[in-house]
C-alpha cells in the first residue's frame, strides 16, 4: 500500500536548529506499508520539503522535529520528533521515518488527508 499526499508544514527543526520555512509551506508525504488486513507491516513515511536557504550540514543522522497541518482543517495538526537520516540537496530536505519511530497519530493523520 502506498499513499501520497501533502500537508502544510508549520514548524521544522533539525538538530535543535529552527529551519526557516514559509508560512504553512507544503510538505509532501508518502506513507507506505504492507497491509496485512488487521494492521500494517513495515510502515514508513517519506517526506520532502523545499527550503529557500539552509545552514544545517547534511551529515546523515539528525534529530528532526516537525509539525504538520491538515490543509482543509487548520485546527488538525500533528507534531513528531525522530532521529534518522535526512538528505539536504538543492534547497530540499528529504527524510524517512521508519516503523519504530512512526507514531500512530501520524498514520491516522495521513489517512484523514487521503480520504
Amino acid at each position: 500500500m502506498k499513499i501520497q499526499t501533502q500537508a502544510l508544514l508549520e514548524d521544522l527543526q533539525i538538530d535543535g536548529q529552527d529551519i526557516a520555512v514559509e508560512d504553512r509551506q507544503p510538505i509532501f508525504l508518502e506513507f507506505s506499508a504492507i497491509d496485512t488486513g488487521g494492521g500494517f507491516k513495515d510502515p514508513m513515511l517519506d517526506f520532502s520539503v523545499s527550503v529557500s536557504s539552509i545552514e544545517v550540514q547534511n551529515h546523515g543522522e539528525s534529530e528532526v522535529r516537525l509539525t504538520v497541518i491538515n490543509p482543509d482543517d487548520h485546527n488538525d495538526e500533528v507534531a513528531l520528533s525522530y532521529n534518522g537520516a535526512i538528505t539536504i540537496a538543492d534547497e530540499e530536505i528529504n527524510g524517512r521515518i521508519t516503523e519504530e519511530q512512526l507514531p500512530k497519530e501520524m498514520i491516522r493523520f495521513i489517512f484523514k488527508l487521503f480520504n
